[in-house]
């Protein structure tokens, strides 16, 4: 039965009847199939049998399965994304898929053994490498990008990848990788990084600060601009939340800005740009910088509120300075143009009010000399002779306060000057500012130009009364002999000075604090409201103190008051004997030798009593009102005049003008120059240059008339000549 199954056709081709199994299949055949002994081999060959058929299945199963395994791994192998490739353990290439040498360029006879290495970009090779050793001696996977250069000479960045293959029981058997081509994803990087590179580099070269953040308020960049202009290092930046108290952020008045008032909190929140907001912030060394302040939304979140915002300032701290100086210079120049305005209204009244208190002392005197000293009338008319004088000098005190007038120094009695301050003042300030004042001194004697004493004693009153507007005290003035305080002589070379007169000028006050004490004295500076000071009179007072080589103290606390104290070098009793013998002789009277004068003016009164008192001085005397009717006079008397008194300022003609007409007509006689305001150095000169050695400040006395005369005439003595003693009267003359 078994061996009629076995002859059966499903067995044919089996390795039974061919082979060493041939002689023994046969044997069987002939075997009596009933003994045991045949039975048990044929049992052992049938079982056999079965285990080499299952055998044989199972191979041809297992090649059949490879051979499909092998067919699914060089389809996923040639259709990979990656260039794959297998290398034994030295390191020789065994296999590359078709990806592979897409990337590379290389065939794959080319890339078998080494011949892949070859393609490795030469300045990259040895990273390469030392990459692949390290990882075989770590026993790590591999890992490197490198370049490698194709035959067409195109050059293709690649990611590698590598890692161990081992066999079932631990031994190495080679190794497999990959290679990505990530030529466009390093082109990108390396364009971003250049554009990184240039955008910080635009942005770190920029003055301006930029600042970048979340809209959370924490900074993720700041430029160097931002860095240097703050005092804040990169570091602590990023540390910075906008939000925090870190920051001391005010407004140009001077209040806090809260930080949810800050621009860049306000475009966080809103989206909306701030511009131009003027921000003062206080650097890490204390250091107040003035920003000028702009915001805007660089991206939105997917909800289309803000994410990140940038901030960009300017520093503006000089430039609020260089405004702050081209204002002060504007108000300079405004204060420059207000006095030159005023200089020249001054210098108009001067000569017109001139002009009238001539004919006023004038007359004064003339019609004095008439009385009998002790006649009723003879007070009354002292009382306008010293009122005349009074308004003389003040309309020298305008001249001189507009700058209009020379200024000289000369002794002068300190305590004068005071008591005319304190007079002043008197009749300005409000009943509820008290004046009090301390004159008393032997030795006040100082080397000054007393209009401008006047006008530092008025500025400090002035000033004070400021300081008392709203609750009324006390200002006092006196004076006092003391010694520079300690320390201060030595700078204004008080060694040099025997003695100081003090003028202490005092308020009961406001006070100030000792900031405020400190910077007083500095052009421009002022604590008054707009439009209530320049900040220029403290300045002029310490200008004026100093040319007067003495110098200027305060002592002030808030709500205490203030305290001017003025030095002045006092002058010795030999230094005022000096400058009393180098004054002219005002006393002696002037003697006349019966002379012709021709006086010119405008101003038919002024003409009328100056011919009268040169005739009262024994002087034959003539007036006419316009320089033509001078021009006409000289020619129809052949210039029969010893000399010349004309005014400056007259309609048509100037007298210099008058003058130089003369001249050309032959004129050598002595001119006197007599105005009631002069106009400065220029006119002196050019006085001078036209041989004019003599000049009447109107109004002037008949002594002052006199002497002036005299003298022009005592310079011409030798030229005189010898001309009628009588005019006849002339129609265009106006003979007193």
């Amino acid at each position: 039965m078994l061996f009629e199954q076995l002859a059966n056709p499903g067995f044919q081709g089996l390795p039974f009847e061919d082979g060493p199994f041939a002689s023994i299949f046969s044997d069987l055949k002939s075997y009596d199939t009933t003994s045991p002994y045949t039975v048990a081999v044929t049992v052992s060959l049938c079982y056999l049998i079965i285990f080499l058929v299952w055998s044989l299945w199972q191979k041809r199963k297992f090649s059949e399965a490879l051979a499909e395994r092998e067919m699914h791994f060089r389809v996923l192998s040639d259709n990979s994304p990656l260039g794959i490739y297998q290398q034994d353990v030295n390191e020789r290439c065994l296999y590359v898929n078709a990806r592979w040498c897409e990337i590379t360029g290389i065939s794959v006879e080319a890339a078998k053994g080494s011949g892949w290495i070859q393609a490795i970009h030469p300045e990259d090779l040895a990273r390469a490498t030392q990459d692949w050793e390290t990882a075989v001696q770590k026993n790590i996977p591999y890992y490197s990008m490198f370049r490698m250069v194709r035959p067409d000479g195109v050059v293709r960045w690649v990611s590698a990848r590598a890692d161990k293959m081992v066999s079932s029981n631990g031994e190495l058997i080679g190794y497999a990788g990959t290679i990505s081509d990530i030529t466009t994803r390093k082109l990108a990087e390396d364009a971003l990084r250049e554009s990184e590179r240039r955008y910080k580099s635009v942005i770190g070269s920029l003055a301006e600060g930029i600042i970048l953040m979340e809209a959370s308020g924490k900074i993720i960049a700041s430029n160097s601009s931002a860095q240097r202009i703050l005092g804040i290092s990169e570091e602590t930046f990023l540390s910075l939340n906008i939000r925090d108290g870190f920051w001391n952020m005010i407004r140009e008045d001077g209040s806090a800005f809260a930080s949810d008032e800050y621009p860049v909190t306000i475009t966080a929140l809103t989206g909306e740009p701030q511009n131009a907001v003027v921000m003062g912030a206080k650097r890490s060394d204390e250091t107040l910088v003035w920003l000028l302040v702009n915001t805007t939304t660089v991206s939105h979140d997917e909800n289309g509120k803000p994410q990140t915002v940038v901030a960009s300032f300017m520093d503006i701290t000089e430039a609020r300075r260089t405004d702050g100086e081209r204002r002060a210079l504007e108000l300079q120049l405004m204060q420059s143009q207000k006095m030159e305005a005023l200089g020249t209204l001054a210098g108009g009244i001067a000569h017109d009010f001139n002009n009238i208190l001539a004919a006023i002392l004038g007359h004064a005197e003339l019609t004095s000399q008439h009385l009998d000293p002790d006649a009723p009338l003879h007070a009354n008319l002292r009382e306008i002779l010293k009122a005349s004088h009074r308004a003389r000098e003040l309309v020298q005190q305008i001249l001189a306060f507009s700058q209009q007038k020379p200024l000289e120094k000369r002794p002068t009695v300190l305590s004068e000057v005071l008591a005319e301050a304190l007079k002043l003042l008197r009749s300005t300030l409000p009943a509820s500012i008290e004046l009090r004042g301390d004159l008393k001194s032997n030795q006040d004697v100082v080397f000054a130009e007393a209009s401008q004493i006047h006008r530092v004693l008025l500025n400090l009153g002035t000033n004070a009364a400021y300081a008392m507007r709203e609750r009324g005290g006390v200002l006092s003035m006196r004076l006092l002999h003391a010694d520079p305080p300690t320390g201060l002589g030595a700078s204004h070379n008080a060694g040099e000075v025997a003695q100081y007169v003090c003028a202490e000028v005092s308020d009961t006050g406001c006070g100030m604090d000792e900031s405020v004490r400190q910077r007083i004295f500095e052009p421009f500076y002022t604590t008054k409201n707009p439009g209530e000071g320049t900040g220029l009179g403290l300045a002029v007072v310490h200008g004026v103190m100093e040319n007067h080589g003495g110098f200027i103290t305060v002592e002030s606390k808030s709500g205490a008051g203030t305290t001017f104290r003025l030095f002045f070098p006092m002058l010795e009793q030999h230094q005022i004997l000096n400058a009393e013998t180098k004054a002219p002789d005002t006393t002696a009277v002037p003697v006349s030798n019966g002379e012709r004068i021709l006086v010119v003016d405008d101003e038919e009164i002024v003409g009328a009593v100056t011919v009268q008192l040169l005739r009262v001085l024994g002087y034959a005397a003539m007036a006419v009102q316009t320089p033509f009717e001078a021009l006409e006079l000289w020619d129809e008397t052949h210039g029969a005049f010893d000399a010349v008194i004309t005014d400056l300022s007259m309609p048509g003609m100037s007298g210099l003008d008058l003058v130089v007409q003369l001249h050309e007509r032959g004129a050598n006689v002595p001119m006197v120059l007599a105005s009631g305001y002069i106009g400065g150095m220029e006119v002196e000169k050019k006085a001078a240059d036209l041989g004019i050695r003599e000049f009447l400040a109107k109004p002037f006395t008949h002594l002052a008339l006199g002497m002036a005369v005299r003298r022009s005439l005592d310079e011409y003595q030798h030229g005189v000549r010898q001309l009628p003693l009588k005019f006849e009267p002339l129609a265009k003359g106006v003979q007193v």
